[in-house]
């Protein structure tokens, strides 16, 4: 499947031209500072927050940061202190950096309640078999709130499964959810939950 969100930075610069248009923000007009990276291993993301914060000065970092790479989270919010506009974050990383890390987006615990909600009133995954998928950002959420929430409308998961993902090596990744993926199909499992940075799309 051919998959592209198009061309971001004339995205973002037709956003930012419309702002400086109608007075900036504050008065003050916005200057972007564009970087691209690859987010295998945290050495370019690293090398990128660096540039950001410390040659650049910049105010904002908007955009998005894989979940697998938190260092380069930590560097542009915790060691610079920097805002961070990001997606798919937990509340959890949210309430620790005190208002420097903020999403647009509906925070991770808020949309799995919604979901229960959805599937406890339309009865469609009744006697399922299910499992958690996920990696070692979302460990305290799935112990929280996903496991007792899955079980409080009668969908108590079979497995439970965390991918390392410490390293950011993208092939060791997916060799390990495929080994996962074989231990779900052989617990007879048919709906799994994903959480975090590493999705069950990713099973063969």
């Amino acid at each position: 499947i051919e998959f592209s969100h198009g061309d971001l930075e004339r995205s973002y610069q037709a956003g930012i031209d419309h702002i400086n248009e109608n007075g900036g923000v504050l008065g003050r007009r916005l200057e972007p500072v564009y970087r691209t990276f690859l987010p295998i291993g945290a050495t370019e993301g690293e090398a990128m927050c660096l540039e950001f914060t410390e040659d650049a000065e910049v105010f904002a970092v908007v955009g998005s940061i894989p979940g697998l790479i938190p260092t380069v989270i930590e560097c542009i919010v915790g060691t610079h202190e920097t805002i961070h506009v990001g997606h798919g974050l937990s509340a959890e990383l949210v309430e620790r950096y005190q208002g420097l890390l903020v999403t647009p987006d509906i925070l991770a615990e808020r949309r799995f309640a919604a979901l229960l909600s959805v599937l406890e009133e339309t009865g469609e995954l009744d006697g399922a078999t299910v499992a958690v998928f996920g990696d070692g950002s979302v460990a305290g959420r799935v112990e929280d709130t996903v496991v007792p929430g899955l079980s409080s409308i009668g969908l108590d998961p079979v497995e439970v499964a965390l991918v390392d993902t410490t390293s950011a090596d993208l092939n060791q990744i997916s060799d390990a959810t495929r080994i996962l993926a074989e231990r779900f199909r052989v617990a007879g499992v048919d709906t799994v939950y994903g959480g975090g940075a590493v999705a069950p799309t990713l099973f063969p």
